[in-house]
């Protein structure tokens, strides 16, 4: 089938490079940190009783990694961003491939569909490397650890805890990201698409991310559809700069369902007006 064996294609093109390799010590860096900031948290080993359930687990270095805003964006999403941002403009083999394919209608959906596999991937093997390294200095639990039981000190909205277990909680932080880092990849083709410069579509990308940190400071006493409208608030699962939340967790997943959708159809309009074999790069 023309449009999986394109797919393959382009998803080998996007991830199989040797910047994709970044991510490990970046992330295996975070772990250590985290940990040895939580490590405070744990009594000595003499004063824990059989039955007492640790101060902390690794689980609560996960919520913190992925909750903190400036570890967000300047990091996690940032990194994503600079792995994929020459997704587009198309080379000259690209090209060549889109002309053997004979559909423009094609090539977008594989474009897209491999920037969501990047996302997927690059969110869970974060998410694995983080709270893995933290697993070798914390203890591993299935429940929440008594310093997590207070949302704050995780960076989770208020009564969460309740809400769900903490492998729920990560499941729902991995949706929430890979929606957002496939968001403002299509964003960056999008741009890339308009301008022909992979440049652009980066920068573009990096200032909705940092221009809605200063963006949530300001949204505070206006409608809850406007509280939503920083990127930021809606990759991590507070309201930040708060330590609450004031909407529904899911609003976050029709958000970046609604500018997915945008983008998409965008990118598809503006493929179908491109001289592909008549560019030079």
């Amino acid at each position: 089938m023309r449009f999986l064996a394109f797919f393959r294609l382009q998803l080998h093109m996007l991830i199989m490079r040797w910047r994709w390799l970044l991510p490990l010590p970046v992330m295996v860096f975070i772990g250590y940190l985290l940990t040895n900031a939580l490590k405070g948290q744990l009594l000595p080993e003499f004063l824990t009783q059989p039955s007492q359930a640790a101060a902390v687990n690794s689980w609560d270095a996960l919520f913190i990694g992925f909750g903190n805003a400036y570890y967000m964006v300047f990091v996690i999403a940032n990194l994503f961003l600079i792995l994929v941002c020459d997704s587009l403009p198309e080379s000259g083999f690209g090209q060549l491939a889109l002309f053997r394919l004979g559909s423009r209608k094609i090539w977008w959906a594989s474009k897209s569909l491999a920037m969501l596999m990047a996302a997927f991937i690059y969110t869970l093997g974060c998410v694995a490397v983080v709270f893995g390294v933290a697993s070798l200095g914390l203890p591993v639990s299935f429940d929440w650890s008594p310093f997590g039981d207070y949302s704050s000190n995780i960076l989770l909205p208020n009564s969460f805890q309740q809400q769900t277990t903490p492998l729920g909680a990560a499941l729902v932080l991995l949706g929430m990201d890979v929606l957002g880092l496939w968001a403002l990849g299509t964003l960056m083709q999008v741009i890339a698409l308009l301008t022909r410069r992979y440049t652009y579509g980066y920068l573009a990308a990096l200032l909705v991310l940092v221009g809605s940190m200063g963006l949530s400071g300001s949204l505070i006493n206006v409608p809850d559809v406007l509280k939503l409208l920083p990127a930021i608030r809606n990759l991590i699962m507070t309201f930040y700069p708060y330590p609450f939340r004031e909407v529904p967790i899911f609003w976050s997943f029709i958000y970046w369902g609604i500018w997915l959708a945008i983008l998409i159809f965008a990118g598809w309009i503006i493929s179908r007006r491109q001289n592909y074999l008549a560019q030079r790069h």
